[in-house]
């Protein structure tokens, strides 16, 4: 995760700041590295699953500005 695309310097805060959101919209991201979130589905998915936990992570980026995280109401477990 990087905050300023000209700089392309890693944003551990920006990456903590998503990690967050996707919490609150019940998915379970885990940093790695400086920069790096790391995906951990389980080792059966089904297509609806992923769509969900997708859904899940682009709310949860979308939410992240450059102010900080909106807060939301967390959404069901997958």
């Amino acid at each position: 995760m990087i905050r300023d695309p000209q700089s392309a310097e890693p944003s551990p805060a920006l990456r903590d700041e998503i990690v967050t959101a996707a919490f609150e919209q019940g998915l379970l991201l885990l940093p790695a590295g400086r920069d790096v979130i790391r995906l951990t589905p389980p080792l059966v998915v089904g297509p609806r699953e992923i769509a969900e936990a997708l859904r899940r992570l682009e709310a949860a980026m979308s939410g992240v500005t450059t102010v900080g995280p909106r807060r939301r109401t967390p959404d069901t477990r997958l």
